[in-house]
């Protein structure tokens, strides 16, 4: 029963059915009428469908957001404090009947309609909390009595029975929305009541026009006078062939000078939708509520509603959020607690943006070591990997560029087998026979790329890994079913694999090689202070792998050339072709992805690091730097320079013809590294004036 209906039925009690009682409800009536002539009550506010939205969204999201009891960690830091008694009441079931969520949907409700929302406090003998109980605050009164000289707050609470008890304000936990005066929040139907009647009388006066519009759509005119029985069946008529969706828009044939006029909405009619539309807008102004929250979607575009969405999270849920938190902290926890424990809502959900934008954000917050992949996962809604999830990474390049690292240490590591070691070695040897040959600024590029070859060798050799298990087992399988059928079914359905298997390398190696990329990206911006564009990297390399010309079109070529190779071989010595299959596969799978993984970290990454400084800082000249004891070919390009458009050794051209081991004749133009199996050079951009 409402505050307004309990007054009236304590009223009658004394007044009865007599006239002073009509005269007294005629008073509060008036008091709650507004300019509209409509009377607001909290029923007919709560019938109103955009005040009942706005009280059920704010109840609703408020109530959905997870509420965490958090114990402070030294120095900085928090941890759920799942061992602490309150943590169960507010975040699983605050009493028997009740749930989370809907106690704080109720008591929300009640803050943002009447003002305040007040929860009883049920405690044990020794004064520990048990449970919690929602009260109606339209039964609540707040009272104040005198104690020790001074006014102490006591709350009145009037029960269906009839009964009232008071409850000291110890036993209450009071929520107030906007107060004027600390003690109690502004009733938002009585605040807003010249709104809330200015919207009714609009809904109602609509209701009450269209259901009494005799107003005709359609008005055939006859330049006779046509009897009772020819109206009948030309209004028949018209409405059998043109009434309904489906007819709108049939051709009309008009005979005897008939003419045919339509009538449109007129402006009364515009003017009371515009009416409703505006009380839509005028309401939502009292909570702060962005208007497509409530379907009002005029202003709202694909462009803004993800921002209108943030801008409601901080502008209007934030605050009743932040009611919940400290009053909480308030009225629940000790003076002792209050130190060490507190309440916090997880707003990060309602936070999210688009899935890219999420994976951008992800990607930064992983590389600056804010998220760990298992942050990712659980952020992700999905469930971690292990504690190998749990370390944190941050970028090789995250030094100052013309600061010399140390040299390496020890064996390398464990993911290269030292070769990583290796590397840098030949590197400070080559550095101490040349003297100055290197500076500081390029041994340190050198470095960098020496380590990103080894963070991303392992990453590509688990996509290449993927691929071949993938080709084995297809291939595997065909070959078991089609070559003791007919040989030249096993040669069309190799093809037509090959022809799609491009397409798995892509989805396997892609995104490895893009992390791959942006790393060279962010070592170059931090080496030349300038920005790339990303867009134009990911497209380079889309092209490097899937392209027409692309190392997965190359990777599916050499391997279909290969088993075509070994099964003409198979026929011609007489041999068991699927038994040569067989025994390539599974050489296919012992050492390919390892072969994939060595040359792509060193061909890709020099092809990458080409591109950026070329395209994107204008790097117009390139030298190569062979390592330490680099094989011949690679000892006699060390030094050189070349144009950025210029190979260092052009495809076909015979190269070192001079040496022991012949000339090394390229497939390709060999514009970066490497320029053949197993080399160790790097190519360096050569900043500024090229001297003679």
């Amino acid at each position: 029963m409402s505050l307004f209906a309990s007054a009236i039925v304590e009223r009658r009690e004394v007044i009865g059915a007599s006239a002073g009682w009509k005269k007294y409800i005629d008073g509060i009536l008036a008091q709650l009428r507004t300019s509209s002539g409509v009377s607001v009550t909290p029923e007919v506010a709560m019938r109103l469908g955009v005040f009942y939205d706005l009280v059920r969204i704010l109840a609703e999201d408020v109530a959905k957001l997870p509420l965490f009891l958090y114990r402070r960690l030294t120095p900085r830091g928090k941890a759920v404090a799942k061992e602490h008694p309150l943590y169960d009441l507010i975040h699983r079931a605050p009493n028997p009947y009740m749930t989370s969520f809907e106690l704080r949907e109720t008591v929300t409700a009640h803050m943002v309609a009447w003002g305040n929302g007040y929860i009883f406090k049920e405690q044990t003998s020794q004064g520990r909390v048990a449970a919690l109980w929602p009260l109606r605050p339209d039964r609540m009164k707040r009272l104040k009595k005198t104690v020790d000289g001074r006014d102490v707050p006591v709350f009145e609470y009037a029960f269906p029975t009839g009964l009232t008890e008071r409850i000291s304000a110890e036993r209450i936990i009071h929520l107030r929305g906007l107060s004027f005066d600390g003690e109690m929040g502004y009733n938002l139907h009585s605040q807003a009541r010249e709104s809330i009647g200015l919207a009714v009388a609009a809904e109602r006066h609509a209701s009450s026009f269209f259901a009494n519009d005799a107003t005709p759509r359609t008005i055939l005119k006859h330049p006779k006078t046509l009897k009772e029985d020819a109206r009948k069946n030309l209004r028949e008529s018209w409405e059998d062939r043109f009434r309904g969706v489906d007819r709108h828009h049939l051709i009309a044939i008009l005979e005897e000078d008939m003419d045919v006029k339509t009538i449109g909405i007129d402006p009364e009619k515009a003017l009371l939708i515009a009416s409703r539309e505006f009380s839509v807008e005028d309401m939502c102004r009292w909570v702060r509520m962005p208007p497509h929250k409530v379907g009002h979607l005029k202003r709202s575009t694909f462009s803004n509603i993800e921002h209108q969405a943030l801008e409601y999270v901080v502008d209007t849920l934030l605050p009743w959020n932040i009611r919940w938190e400290q009053r909480l902290g308030a009225d629940l926890l000790t003076e002792r607690e209050k130190g060490e424990y507190f309440f916090e809502h997880k707003v990060e959900g309602l936070l999210r943006g688009d899935f890219k934008a999420r994976m951008d954000g992800y990607r930064v917050g992983r590389e600056i070591g804010l998220y760990t992949v298992n942050d990712l996962l659980e952020l992700e809604n999905r469930n971690p990997i292990g504690a190998e999830g749990d370390v944190r990474h941050v970028p090789w390049n995250w030094t100052v560029l013309s600061t010399s690292p140390p040299p390496a240490k020890g064996s390398g590591t464990a993911t290269d087998d030292g070769r990583t070691a290796k590397l840098l070695r030949k590197l400070e040897r080559r550095q101490n026979e040349d003297g100055d040959e290197l500076s500081d600024v390029d041994r340190r590029l050198v470095d960098l790329r020496i380590r990103l070859r080894d963070r991303f060798r392992p990453l590509i050799r688990e996509g290449a890994q993927a691929v071949v298990n993938r080709e084995a087992a297809d291939i595997g399988r065909a070959a078991k079913k089609l070559l003791a059928r007919d040989a030249e079914d096993f040669r069309t359905w190799l093809a037509e694999f090959y022809r799609d298997h491009p397409a798995f390398i892509r989805e396997k190696l892609l995104p490895m090689l893009l992390a791959y990329a942006c790393a060279l990206g962010d070592l170059g911006e931090d080496h030349m202070g300038e920005e790339i564009d990303e867009a134009r990297l990911e497209e380079f390399v889309e092209d490097y792998l899937a392209g027409d010309k692309g190392r997965a079109r190359w990777y599916a070529d050499h391997a279909l050339a290969q088993l075509f190779a070994l099964l003409e071989k198979a026929f011609r010595e007489g041999t068991d072709p699927l038994e040569a299959i067989d025994a390539r596969l599974e050489e296919w799978k012992e050492r390919r992805p390892d072969q994939w993984a060595e040359l792509e970290a060193v061909r890709a990454g020099g092809a990458f690091f080409h591109l950026i400084y070329t395209e994107f800082f204008s790097i117009e000249h390139w030298r190569w730097h062979a390592l330490g004891d680099s094989c011949p070919y690679c000892q006699r390009l060390h030094g050189r320079i070349v144009a950025s458009a210029t190979a260092f050794i052009f495809e076909g051209d015979p190269f070192g013809s001079d040496l022991e081991d012949g000339p090394l004749i390229p497939s390709f133009d060999v514009f970066h590294e490497p320029a053949h199996g197993g080399c160790d050079c790097f190519t360096l951009p050569v900043v500024g004036e090229v001297q003679s």
